[in-house]
């Protein structure tokens, strides 16, 4: 397992010991605090991982009779996965027109899609192992843009909150520091949706997608290389209630070629700061 997972872990159990302890003065009395508890007999919070569910929400609190469902983030200066699925999973949620499909596929360079199994000549294209959208046909890429903004507020509930019983209700960003407290924010998911819906989708300068506040763009499984890009890709620092801070949204494409999973990913950098 990756330490950036086993951070995550240790970060959502973190928030599962500050929902417990409430009464001595914890974070989490202010948590409740603002979700509207004031008066309850009784606290019991987990993660979800204990339990069983794949969703995305991190932690269940129960406030007496009252479920609660919450996604954690961590903040940190690079970003946060949202997702991480393959493109006919994506298709499939999504019910994609079989030319949009094809569309991210060739923006992921899946094999059958990339530009060697399909144009005679690549010189002129950016990079030969994938196409960027604006290298694609004209009523291809319109066609995917088109899809994008029809779905826009589907497909950023879906990658934020998930659906479901499990669906989360609200997103705790937490920013671990060495010299202090941790500081965190809490957000209704409502409003976290809103503001990353915000705009229309396009395709950007870069050649690549552009879904409301969220920049979509490749990530390739070149050990590291292409993710590290991902870090630096250029966005407009935004605010959601006080939050802000990078967010990743994956795609997993298969290659045969090597019978081994070859990774080539969408990377949807959002902005979440957590307030003071």
């Amino acid at each position: 397992m990756s330490q950036t997972a086993l951070s995550g872990f240790r970060n959502e159990d973190w928030v599962v010991g500050q929902f417990n302890s409430h009464r001595s003065g914890s974070c989490g009395a202010g948590w409740l605090d603002a979700m509207g508890y004031r008066h309850f007999s009784r606290v019991c919070a987990q993660t979800t991982r204990r339990m069983g569910f794949f969703n995305k929400a991190d932690v269940l609190v129960l406030v007496d009779d009252n479920v609660e469902w919450i996604s954690v983030k961590k903040f940190i200066a690079s970003f946060n996965q949202i997702d991480k699925r393959r493109v006919g999973v994506f298709a499939e949620i999504w019910k994609m027109p079989d030319a949009v499909t094809d569309s991210l596929r060739m923006y992921c360079g899946e094999e059958g899609y990339r530009p060697s199994d399909i144009c005679e000549s690549i010189s002129s294209l950016r990079d030969p192992r994938r196409f960027f959208m604006d290298e694609l046909p004209n009523g291809q890429k319109e066609q995917a843009v088109s899809f994008l903004n029809k779905k826009k507020k589907k497909i950023i509930r879906d990658v934020m909150a998930g659906r479901g019983r499990a669906a989360a209700r609200w997103m705790l960003a937490v920013e671990e520091r060495l010299d202090a407290p941790p500081k965190s924010a809490l957000v209704r998911m409502d409003d976290v949706v809103r503001h990353y819906a915000e705009g229309p989708a396009l395709i950007t300068r870069t050649g690549n997608l552009r879904l409301g506040r969220i920049t979509i763009q490749r990530k390739g499984g070149d050990g590291g290389k292409t993710r590290r890009k991902c870090y630096n890709s250029s966005s407009h620092p935004e605010s959601c209630s006080g939050l802000t801070g990078r967010m990743c949204l994956e795609i997993r494409t298969p290659d045969r070629s090597t019978g081994a999973g070859h990774r080539a990913a969408v990377a949807a950098c959002g902005q979440m700061r957590p307030s003071a």
